[in-house]
């Protein structure tokens, strides 16, 4: 019965179905259903809601935004949309995603209020339309990476390389538990330009042009960086071809690349109009928080493919031998060498270069490579082809990928029961948990520091851990470089040495120096504080501590202590404070400023400030 069904390539055939099966069962029937458009997703969503239900593409009425917020909980703060100059706001992620799952928003939204639910693009059947989406693209993507790897690899191989990739690597979590981020649907885009770029013949159609120009525009409306994936098409005849001849044939490609651009500037097109008109610019650059970047300069790639913290090759180790692979991949198959392996060098060092190149603690392994897995099967094929030629090898790998299969699994589990934390791992809490199924007493010790996500952050008030040391400490007025000083007598026969604040001085000296001036170690707190005279005939504002970090000059991780305002006593001479963790610095060279900041006409007064540190012993 089974061989009827499958009659044709069966082994690839039983494989993509367990796979297709593992995705439906883990996504639907075993995750936790609650609510997929938050945090990240929630911004690459927004389009659709703030378009066709709120009419407010900009955001100008803040009312609905609060709302869907306070009763969805979708994220602690709107860092997904970026305010600019005259008061609209512009979505911080592109809206490819958005577009992707618009059918299946429509459906949702027609379908909502029949169903008894509020048509605010948030209840249950809109959170239920992406998740479902997303699983659609996962199973349109596997099945497109069947078809293209039976071009190449025979049923057997085939099967084999679908089941380790679902199986023996993270894109089992990126395809269900985490099937709303971005990377499950670029998975899909990118198996469908293969397929279109594997279809060419000597002679490209202009259709098959235009439609990959418009995949790619796509791509890149749903992740900017994976744009990169345009050096696929350009040089995947230069590996048969030879420089001379590969320039030859695209000069009589002329016409059809002309209708890959129309193409791509179409896919592209939707996103550069919304920048047009939100933010007057066709192109906008919406990550504007100075804490976070590329810094290509600096990647981070050692920590990206080796650190305990969510290394690639340390949570995704089958990989390894993918990237092997290319070595044969050139001997076998120069023609899909050159585009794929310099795709994967220039993305390897792309997704390396970013700040935070763990990306957050949502996800198990290095997400951002999952997109790119289709390409990767390629070399891990013709490694494991060369590999059987070796049977005394084989035998020992097929033991070892067993093993791997198991422990990628494992961990998976390990990670969806908090075991395996998704930012705070380091090598010595790696092995206190591996292979277990509970964690031991003391073992979150070996973690990372817990790096609190409110506003206003609380330094531990148990600090055993903790040795203290003065950075800072000042009179303010009789510092040297301090301006407006002066005296004044709030008892009587007794004149004291003050700054005083006004209008025209806003600032308190700032007190201002290195990282490695703070703390060689992974974090110090600092408490900074002040004493503050607010007279009696002073209005509401009162004088503030303000802390941030900078980065070329640039501040991040901005706090102040405005909260404090509210219930500062007038008349008499008070103690504010606030508590600061140092972040997780860009560079080391990145400078500590701090400093009193008054809004007011003034005049108030100020005579000390003091910063102390706190660092792990």
């Amino acid at each position: 019965m089974m061989t009827r069904i499958f009659r044709k390539d069966p082994k690839s055939q039983i494989a993509l179905l367990v796979s297709v099966l593992a995705i439906v069962i883990l996504r639907l029937v075993i995750a936790d259903p609650g609510n997929s458009l938050t945090w990240d997703v929630f911004g690459y969503y927004l389009y659709l809601p703030a378009y066709f239900i709120y009419d407010d593409l900009t955001l100008q009425d803040m009312t609905w935004v609060n709302h869907i917020i306070d009763t969805y909980h979708t994220t602690g703060t709107l860092y997904q949309a970026v305010q600019i100059d005259g008061g609209n706001w512009v979505m911080r992620y592109p809206g490819g995603l958005a577009l992707l799952n618009l059918p299946y928003f429509t459906v949702a939204d027609l379908l909502a209020e029949p169903m008894g639910y509020a048509r605010d693009g948030f209840s249950l059947p809109y959170q239920f339309a992406w998740v479902f989406g997303s699983m659609c693209y996962a199973i349109i993507g596997l099945f497109l990476s069947r078809k293209l790897l039976l071009r190449y690899f025979s049923d057997g191989w085939t099967a084999l390389l679908l089941l380790i990739l679902v199986f023996t690597t993270n894109y089992l979590e990126m395809a269900t538990f985490g099937n709303p981020l971005a990377h499950n649907f670029l998975f899909f885009l990118i198996a469908v330009a293969l397929y279109i770029i594997d279809s060419w013949k000597e002679k490209i159609h202009w259709i098959q042009m235009l439609a990959l120009g418009l995949v790619i525009g796509l791509i890149t409306m749903s992740r900017p960086n994976e744009g990169l994936f345009i050096l696929v098409p350009l040089i995947w005849k230069f590996g048969p071809f030879g420089r001379s001849q590969y320039f030859s044939f695209l000069g009589k490609q002329l016409p059809t690349l002309f209708a890959g651009a129309i193409g791509l500037l179409i896919g592209g097109l939707p996103q550069m109009l919304y920048w047009k008109w939100s933010s007057g610019q066709w192109l906008f650059y919406s990550y504007q928080d100075n804490g976070v970047g590329f810094d290509f300069m600096s990647p981070h790639t050692w920590d990206f493919l080796f650190s305990f913290r969510k290394g690639w090759f340390i949570y995704t180790p089958v990989m390894l031998f993918a990237v092997l692979g290319f070595v044969q991949m050139y001997k076998k198959n120069k023609e899909l060498f050159w585009s794929f392996f310099l795709f994967f060098i220039l993305n390897l060092y792309i997704v390396s270069s970013w700040t935070v190149w763990w990306y957050g603690g949502g996800s198990y392994s290095s997400r951002s490579m999952v997109s790119s897995y289709l390409m990767l099967l390629f070399p891990l094929g013709y490694f494991l082809v060369w590999l059987k030629e070796r049977q005394g090898l084989w035998q020992s790998f097929l033991v070892l990928l067993a093993g791997l299969t198991v422990l990628n699994l494992f961990q998976f589990w390990q990670f969806k029961a908090k075991i395996i934390d998704g930012e705070r791992m380091t090598a010595a809490y790696y092995w206190k948990i591996f292979g277990r199924t509970s964690i031991p007493d003391g073992a979150k010790n070996l973690l990372l520091v817990e790096r609190q996500a409110e506003a206003h952050e609380h330094m531990p008030l148990e600090r055993n851990h903790l040795d203290s040391s003065i950075l800072f400490e000042t009179w303010l007025g009789t510092t040297t470089d301090q301006e407006n000083q002066t005296r004044i007598q709030l008892i009587p026969d007794e004149f004291e040495a003050v700054v005083q604040l006004d209008e025209e001085h806003p600032y308190t000296r700032a007190f201002e120096t290195g990282y490695s001036d703070i703390t060689r170690k992974e974090y110090a707190w600092l408490k900074i504080e002040a004493d503050i005279y607010v007279p009696d005939s002073v209005g509401p504002e009162a004088p503030m501590l303000v802390a941030n970090f900078l980065y070329k000059g640039k501040p991040y991780k901005y706090t102040t202590t405005e909260y404090l305002i509210p219930q500062l006593k007038r008349g008499e001479w008070q103690h504010i404070s606030m508590d600061y963790m140092t972040p997780e610095v860009r560079n080391k060279a990145d400078r500590l400023k701090a400093y009193l900041w008054y809004r007011g006409k003034g005049p108030v007064y100020a005579r000390s400030m003091k910063i102390t540190r706190y660092e792990p012993k």
